[in-house]
């Protein structure tokens, strides 16, 4: 391996990456000279490769032969068929210097050629080709769209939009885009002029997003003797314009250059070229675009000539004007369909977490929004009940101090902070103790309910500056009440709920529940094969208590044993009131000795809790019957009838105590 090889291979490939990239940057060029130039550079490459490789790696051939077949898939034939004889051609010239004999001409030629010709055929079929021609239609579309929205000062509709509305009105989504509307109004005016004037050719260039350069935005004439940029601003015709004023005017012309947009020279006799300017987006005479048109004939242009152009202009700066009002309407179309499909997807969930999940889609949907809280009144401090996005990181569930932070001055002052979208302060959004990222866009809106009352606030945030604007921190606003309603209405729904499944005395499951609950679990447990303890607990004596201390004081007594069957059981067992003074425990995975043990550790701590009424110290205890499965039974009605039964037996027997199914039925 030489020096120069070594050199040479990296030159080729810093010019084949270079032209690489010309071509992703530039698409595929429509003239023959600039996409001929990356495909041979890159098929000289990957030979150069190969031979340097061949040595050690033999199989590297695959490197040329991969692009080949990439060439002759992505270009036409014409310029595909000249990469083969290149290679065919190094091939050739290696035999001719004696750097390879005869057979290895005659397998490498014939490989490239068979692999190519696959390649050819497998491009040449119909499938593929549709296919093809429908992909690259659709994207040179897109970003045509893209680059023409861009420069005229066009922004995208949201991509949801489409959605949104084939969902509503079919017929929509068959219509031309407002982009492409506005380009082929352009085009159809071009021809009009061309025609109507018996011109050459009619375009109209507009300056790029950066507004250094001209680009080709329309044209009526020969496309593929014209290209479509960037030109410089003061490159031939655009030059003239510039230093001429607002038109110029030539005729008489004879090997005219000052036309950068052709290829190669053109027989031009008259030239035109008059500023395009539109309301907005020319106020400072640096954004306006350019309608061009030139002739053969080498005649003056006559007024009523002049006159047409100059209105053709006008009109397509008003055309220009009217595409960004129309593109300003679809995106509020888009916004408020957004919002509506947000609000409906929010009025149609009951629950809190819900309600949260649809009010993040929502704003995140409406808004640029980097960072979304949401925080929740909880007394004196408020609590983030859900917050995503930048930053997010360790504040869900935080609680913090109203009086702190940014969010509880909201919270407090009940209104948006800050007013204009625009953080300008150094305060901290929640607390100092906790920051988040550097937003330099911020809105804070209460949560209010139909009372006016605040419930919490709705934070949303961005790092660049201006991204809120004024329509939006109304959106806002409309989203933050229709939250606070729902917000309200998910925790009646929630206490509704809690009501009609607990016991609203002692706060555990009331009978019903206790009754499904049961049957749940121990088809969980017949399901797995593992064990269940069914407990039933009565408060001994509890008619004297009610008697001497009165209701009150006995209704103390079953919250404070309610309580403690609360605190002993697992998030998997069950504890319900079963009626009057008898509770009802179902513990899941427990066989008979670990409900006995747990049992006994109720009952001792029951016993010894400090209950007084009057300064009169009362002991309650509790008499506990036990039945296991699948030991005692297997169906529900009879394992509470042994329960019932071995309870029972607990208060025969002296009450204070716990008895088994099984010493019941040893016994009988």
């Amino acid at each position: 391996m030489h020096w120069y090889a070594v050199v040479l291979a990296v030159l080729l490939a810093i010019a084949a990456i270079h032209a690489g990239l010309g071509l992703v940057r530039d698409k595929v060029p429509d003239f023959f000279v600039a996409m001929l130039a990356a495909p041979l550079l890159w098929v000289v490459f990957a030979c150069l490769v190969f031979r340097l490789a061949l040595p050690f790696a033999p199989q590297a051939i695959i490197l040329p032969i991969l692009l080949l077949g990439t060439f002759f898939i992505v270009f036409p034939f014409r310029i595909s068929i000249w990469t083969l004889l290149l290679v065919l051609g190094v091939e050739a010239g290696l035999y001719y210097t004696g750097s390879q004999g005869l057979r290895g001409l005659l397998v490498n030629g014939s490989t490239y050629v068979v692999a190519s010709a696959g390649f050819l055929l497998f491009a040449d079929s119909r499938a593929y080709c549709r296919r093809l021609r429908e992909r690259v239609a659709t994207e040179k579309n897109e970003a045509r769209e893209q680059d023409y929205a861009r420069d005229f000062g066009f922004d995208e509709p949201m991509p949801c939009v489409a959605d949104i509305v084939a969902a509503e009105d079919d017929d929509v989504a068959e219509n031309l885009s407002t982009v492409e509307a506005v380009v082929t109004s352009f085009e159809i005016q071009l021809e009009i002029i061309r025609r109507a004037l018996s011109l050459q050719s009619v375009v109209l260039f507009w300056p790029d997003a950066t507004g250094a350069g001209y680009k080709m935005r329309a044209m009526a004439g020969n496309s593929e003797q014209m290209r479509d940029g960037p030109f410089p601003r003061g490159a031939g015709i655009f030059g003239i314009l510039q230093r001429s004023g607002a038109e110029v005017a030539l005729a008489g012309l004879s090997d005219f250059g000052g036309l950068p947009y052709y290829f190669k020279y053109q027989d031009v006799g008259g030239v035109f070229a008059m500023v395009v300017a539109d309301n907005s987006s020319c106020a400072d005479g640096k954004r306006c675009g350019v309608l061009c048109v030139d002739r053969v004939a080498k005649d003056e242009w006559q007024v009523e000539e002049l006159e047409f152009l100059r209105l053709a202009a006008r009109k397509l700066g008003l055309n220009v004007t009217m595409g960004r009002r129309l593109c300003e309407m679809d995106r509020e179309r888009s916004v408020n369909a957004q919002v509506v499909v947000g609000l409906r997807e929010l009025n149609g969930v009951l629950d809190l977490a819900s309600a949260f999940d649809a009010t993040i889609s929502t704003v995140r949907g409406v808004l640029a929004a980097e960072f979304v809280a949401i925080s929740l009144k909880e007394g004196e401090c408020h609590r983030i009940a859900r917050v995503e996005g930048v930053g997010a990181e360790g504040l869900a569930e935080q609680v913090f101090c109203k009086d702190d932070g940014l969010v509880g001055q909201a919270m407090a002052k009940n209104r948006i902070i800050p007013t204009n979208g625009v953080n300008r302060t150094a305060a901290p959004i929640f607390s100092s103790a906790k920051r988040v990222a550097d937003f330099k866009s911020l809105l804070i809106v209460p949560l209010r309910k139909e009372d006016g009352e605040s419930i919490g606030a709705l934070v949303v945030a961005a790092r660049p500056g201006g991204v809120f604007s004024q329509q939006g921190q109304q959106i806002l606003e409309l989203i933050a009440t229709q939250v606070a309603i729902k917000i309200d209405l998910a925790r009646a729904h929630e206490k509704i709920s809690l009501l009609a499944t607990t016991d609203g005395l002692t706060g555990l499951a009331n009978h019903r529940t206790f009754q499904h609950g049961f049957d749940v679990m121990l088809q969980r447990v017949e399901r797995q094969k593992r064990s269940l303890c069914m407990l039933l607990c009565d408060i001994d004596h509890f008619k004297g208590v009610n008697d001497t201390f009165g209701h009150p004081f006995g209704d103390q007594v079953l919250k404070e044993v309610a309580a403690v069957l609360a605190e002993s059981v697992r998030q998997v067992d069950l504890a319900a009131r079963y009626g009057g003074e008898e509770f009802a425990l179902i513990l899941e995975d427990c066989d008979e000795k670990g409900g006995y043990l747990l049992a006994e550790r109720i009952r001792q701590t029951v016993a010894k809790l400090p209950l007084s009424c009057d300064n009169v110290t009362v002991t309650v205890t509790l008499s506990i019957g036990l039945a296991s499965f699948p030991k005692d039974g297997v169906e529900k009605s009879v394992l509470i009838s042994r329960a019932d039964q071995a309870l029972y037996r607990a208060k025969e027997d002296g009450r204070n105590r716990t008895v088994l199914w099984s010493e019941v039925q040893h016994e009988n």
